[in-house]
């Protein structure tokens, strides 16, 4: 299973729950649909930027940044999820 493979089916979902001035995202199975049913890798939070093109687009961003740092230290998780299945 390839290193491309692994990293191009993690997706981040930016969900709709905000606590206090923080968005909810994960990184989830980017196979699976619908995505309420992919299996969640990392639950996160960064600051909610609002449910608009441009703040989705701005989170989205921030959250793909921590995405790779956290692909970096939790690789054989991802493999270990995709060689089990």
């Amino acid at each position: 299973m390839s290193n491309n493979f692994l990293e191009n089916n993690l997706k981040t979902w930016i969900t709709k729950e905000v606590i206090g001035d923080q968005r909810v995202f994960k990184i989830i199975d980017g196979e699976t649909f619908p995505m309420d049913d992919a299996h969640v890798f990392y639950t996160g939070k960064i600051k909610d930027l609002g449910y608009t093109e441009k703040g989705i687009e701005a989170m989205a961003k921030e959250a793909n940044k921590f995405v790779c740092e956290w692909y970096a230290k939790n690789q054989s998780v991802v493999y270990n999820f995709y060689e089990n299945q």
